[in-house]
């Protein structure tokens, strides 16, 4: 009977609504904010209102930039994203990527960094399984979605969470499959890594194609204007023929 009443008090009495906006299910414990389903959300993509971006969404952009980049200089273009790849790799493979933080105490390293260790085996994965340059595109339309889209994300955490998953995305090794009884056919799922990974991860895809984002998106805002002023020299030429 105690056992019953402790656990009715920890588990219903005490709950507290999900401190996630708009969630009306209550809290997994006494000490959490969160529900089980936004707990697991913020978990995979780093806020618990954060909805997932889709492929789908990604290529769009990727479209948009492929076109912009085949009016440049495409071969100096794709020199520059292999450069950024191998750069990238040999960062993942220095000793220092796996450095382990210091004791305060003795001054001497704690141990192996599992995390980023963790973190370098899947960087150094990822990049044997895809193409420089289509990963770099990829990572470009990302950062794209974010400028032309600010909403899509909930905040910064989240879009760095995104946008690791969809640079391991590129790879099939991201994903698992179960044979689903309801549909009678196989099911593919991602398979998240933990958010410290995430965490070490992020850093080495912001900081290496930072220039090249910033490339594309000048060059998609150069072009929008234009745009513009092709439709406001037409809509002028238009009203001076009905004049």
């Amino acid at each position: 009977m105690r056992k019953e009443a402790k656990h009715h008090m920890m588990g219903t009495s005490y709950a507290r609504p999900c401190a996630a906006t708009g969630c009306s299910r209550t809290t997994r414990s006494i000490y959490g904010r969160y529900c089980e389903r936004c707990h697991q959300r913020a978990w995979r993509h780093g806020h618990p209102e954060q909805t997932p971006v889709r492929k789908p969404e990604v290529e769009k952009y990727r479209k948009r930039i492929k076109r912009l980049l085949r009016r440049g200089n495409l071969e100096k273009i794709e020199q520059h994203l292999r450069a950024v790849a191998a750069r990238i790799e040999d960062a993942a493979r220095s000793p220092e990527a796996v450095a382990a933080p210091m004791s305060w105490r003795t001054g001497q390293p704690w141990g192996p960094n599992r995390w980023k260790q963790k973190a370098v085996d899947e960087i150094l994965r990822v990049l044997g399984e895809t193409d420089a340059v289509e990963s770099g595109i990829t990572v470009a339309a990302v950062f794209l979605l974010r400028d032309r889209e600010h909403r899509r994300f909930a905040d910064d955490r989240a879009f760095d969470f995104e946008l690791v998953r969809l640079w391991r995305s590129q790879t099939r090794l991201a994903f698992g499959s179960f044979w689903n009884q309801k549909t009678d056919k196989v099911t593919a799922y991602y398979k998240p890594l933990r958010p410290r990974v995430v965490e070490e991860i992020e850093p080495y895809l912001t900081t290496a194609y930072a220039r090249f984002a910033g490339y594309v998106i000048g060059a998609f805002q150069k072009h929008l204007a234009r745009q513009a002023a092709v439709r406001t020299s037409l809509d002028e030429g238009f009203a001076e023929l009905q004049a």
